[in-house]
């Protein structure tokens, strides 16, 4: 393979990857030690996997979005009824109870 001139060389290029992939490493690990900080404060949320942790702490602002997390957190907890100012008034069971 024959080198432009400016174009990194194949060594430069794996260099490279080698120093990307150990930024990723230590963001992996970084994350990993965040969410098992959350999962030490409220114990529920070692029901959950990684993504779906990342999405409902993602979205602290939208509290309706944990809906679709109910049932790995709280037992038969089908659905949550919300006020327009999104405080919640009453837990809905599997078996639509409300409480």
């Amino acid at each position: 393979m024959k080198e432009q001139k400016g174009e990194p060389t194949e060594k430069a290029l794996l260099d490279g990857l080698r120093m990307c992939n150990d930024q990723l490493d230590i963001v992996s690990k970084r994350l990993k030690d965040y969410l098992e900080s959350k999962c030490g404060v409220f114990a529920r949320f070692y029901f959950l996997s990684a993504d779906e942790l990342l999405q409902i702490l993602s979205q602290t602002k939208e509290v309706k979005n944990v809906r679709p997390h109910l049932k790995k957190v709280f037992e038969n907890m089908a659905d949550l009824e919300f006020q327009p100012d999104t405080t919640i008034t009453a837990m809905m069971s599997g078996e639509k109870e409300k409480i």
